[in-house]
């Protein structure tokens, strides 16, 4: 008889494992794991004040694009195969994936034709008329912002008598009038003066 029938069979060693591995606990002084390699299919060091990313996970892309294109469906909800023929086009670049973009346009002698007078003087119009509605906007938001601008002045005429008299100044004249009244002011003009000095705060209490 065979003795080793009642024996419990013996477990088998582990297999080792192959790769790269890291140093063991108490021996990585000087290592700095960069790659994913470095982690063993592990998790980080603790002990190693240094950025680490076991599996990539939370490391940044560098802003590079996914190559993965989303479900596109056309308006009668058919997938749309030549969404990845448009992925990153240029305006230089033409793309035509059905056959309908080879066929050609037909292009009549009134899409050639230059527009009439007519057309013209009501395209000028209407263009006319929409700058005017920008510009009066502007300036009657200007003229809320600045109320200076409606006020109108007359003008003031003030005489008085020059400190120097004789035939050789002033023409002779004893008195002389001059005329006062306000520049007109630009509403698009920006303000002159932005900067408006705060009041000054409370002063520090007395001590107790």
């Amino acid at each position: 008889e065979d003795d080793s029938d009642g024996d419990e069979p013996s477990a088998a060693p582990a297999p080792a494992r192959k790769g790269k591995q890291p140093p063991p606990q108490g021996k990585r002084r000087g290592f700095i794991p960069r790659e994913v390699a470095d982690f063993a299919d592990g998790g980080a060091f603790p002990e190693i004040a240094v950025a680490q990313f076991p599996l990539d996970m939370g490391r940044k892309t560098d802003g590079k694009a996914s190559a993965v294109v989303a479900l596109q469906m056309d308006a009668e909800g058919n997938i749309k195969y030549d969404a990845i023929l448009n992925q990153d086009r240029t305006h230089r670049k033409i793309v035509q994936s059905t056959a309908r973009d080879l066929v050609a346009k037909k292009v009549t002698e009134m899409d050639l034709d230059k527009p009439d007078q007519e057309d013209v003087i009501a395209k000028t119009q209407e263009t006319q008329q929409a700058l005017e509605k920008v510009i009066n906007g502007k300036i009657t938001a200007a003229k809320v912002a600045r109320p200076e601008i409606n006020q109108k002045k007359d003008a003031e005429y003030i005489r008085y008598t020059p400190q120097q008299q004789g035939k050789n100044y002033n023409s002779g004249a004893k008195e002389r009038i001059i005329k006062m009244h306000t520049m007109p002011v630009d509403p698009l003009d920006p303000p002159k003066f932005q900067h408006k000095k705060a009041p000054r705060g409370p002063p520090s209490p007395p001590p107790p």
